[in-house]
């Protein structure tokens, strides 16, 4: 039997980082694989990988690893749109297996062709440039939202008895629908972060979780465009601001 040429070390590291960096070409991939993904669960920031995208009766184990808390991040926004833009509800774990299996196979590619690699560099990086123009504008028209100093005071006094992440993630959001009549996914990010309302694992869930407040709103793609407020929701901000505002 002939041995394999045994790897440098030097020389993985490069191949891995190399994969890394080209990550985003196999968005397709990682969708695909996302929508018949089962399992994974996360723990803190330790990990536990439960083979999420095993064939039926493919044979799986489960190990546990330690991530960087940037890099946890990535995995929840890459999660968070994926739920927003494609309607794909999948977990960061998920996400995680996607990903390393696929930067596994760029790395045993790049190995075994490196012509190949650098073609796959090259279409890569293509790729990246055209959604980065066709992206462009859409970004510029896109601007931070600016609140007066009466539409911050008003936020702000409806946030002094909201405890929890969720609770003001939801006043905000309500506040949103209320004075600009709709809820737009960037803009309640936005305040979500300025207000210590903003959890990335959980900020799409607690929409859905007070989905009765809410209406969702999507583009003809079928992409998420933000929220209208409900009856329900009308009615709760209409009594939010009656208490907050009223003399005390």
């Amino acid at each position: 039997m002939t041995s394999q040429p045994e790897v440098p070390l030097a020389q993985l590291r490069a191949e891995t980082e190399h994969a890394a960096e080209h990550a985003a070409g196999y968005e397709a991939e990682t969708i695909a694989a996302a929508e018949t993904a089962q399992t994974a669960v996360h723990p803190g920031m330790g990990a536990e990988i439960s083979a999420a995208t095993a064939a039926p009766g493919e044979t799986t184990v489960a190990r546990r690893i330690v991530l960087r808390r940037t890099t946890w991040e990535r995995l929840s926004h890459l999660a968070e749109a994926l739920e927003d833009t494609r309607g794909i509800d999948v977990t960061p774990m998920d996400v995680a297996v996607v990903a390393l299996e696929a930067g596994l196979r760029e790395v045993e590619e790049g190995l075994r062709n490196p012509n190949a690699r650098k073609r796959a560099s090259s279409s890569a990086s293509s790729t990246q440039k055209r959604r980065k123009s066709k992206s462009g504008s859409t970004t510029r028209r896109r601007r931070a939202l600016k609140l007066s100093d009466e539409e911050r005071a008003q936020l702000e006094a409806l946030l002094v008895d909201q405890r929890s992440t969720r609770a003001r993630q939801r006043t905000i959001a309500l506040w949103l629908g209320h004075t600009k009549r709709k809820v737009d996914t960037e803009h309640l990010r936005q305040l979500s972060v300025d207000y210590d309302a903003y959890n990335v694992a959980n900020f799409a869930q607690n929409m859905k979780k007070d989905g009765a407040c809410f209406k969702e709103k999507k583009d003809p793609d079928g992409r998420r465009m933000g929220w209208r407020l409900s009856k329900l929701g009308r009615e709760k901000i209409k009594e939010m601001l009656g208490e907050a505002l009223s003399p005390r």
